[in-house]
């Protein structure tokens, strides 16, 4: 599980009972050596990427930053030569046109 899918659960966390869930399930993918964290390299590419996308495409600052997430999940599953396994799958799509990565939408 990627960090930064973690920090955004936690993000949307309303309750103490979602928290606590959460912080179980946080314990169980560290305890195995399975949370991936964005490197340096996938912090530059994401950069990168927000750069030229806005560029391309005109977006605005504050749609650049919302996809900046998204973009560090998908560079760290690249990295890691993992899917993407996401909901939503119109930003993940658009992303693959500055990186090469895999998606499994639903």
């Amino acid at each position: 599980m990627s960090s930064v899918v973690v920090s955004e659960l936690y993000a949307g966390a309303h309750n103490s009972q979602y928290m606590r869930i959460l912080d179980k399930l946080y314990h169980v993918f560290q305890g195995v050596g399975r949370l991936i964290v964005p490197n340096d390299d996938d912090w530059r590419q994401a950069g990168r990427i927000i750069a030229r996308s806005g560029k391309k495409y005109g977006y605005d600052s504050t749609y650049l930053s919302r996809l900046q997430n998204d973009i560090l999940i998908a560079c760290s599953a690249r990295r890691i030569r993992a899917f993407v396994l996401t909901k939503n799958e119109k930003d993940f799509v658009g992303i693959r046109e500055f990186l090469d990565f895999r998606i499994y939408g639903r």
